[in-house]
């Protein structure tokens, strides 16, 4: 019955830790996805924009 309840914390802390990976993984990617469509939109707009 020991055996369980530890392999069930750990279990939980591994969900927990890999949630935690996943949620940081993603804000980054969406840091990154905005920074790179104010990029995109900065060289196909604003650029082009400026030049007319």
């Amino acid at each position: 019955m020991g055996n369980l309840s530890f392999f069930s914390l750990y279990a939980r802390h591994q969900i927990r830790v890999v949630t935690e990976v996943f949620a940081g993984v993603s804000s980054k990617f969406l840091v990154f996805a905005n920074t790179y469509k104010a990029r995109v939109w900065q060289t196909c707009v604003w650029y082009p924009g400026q030049a007319l």
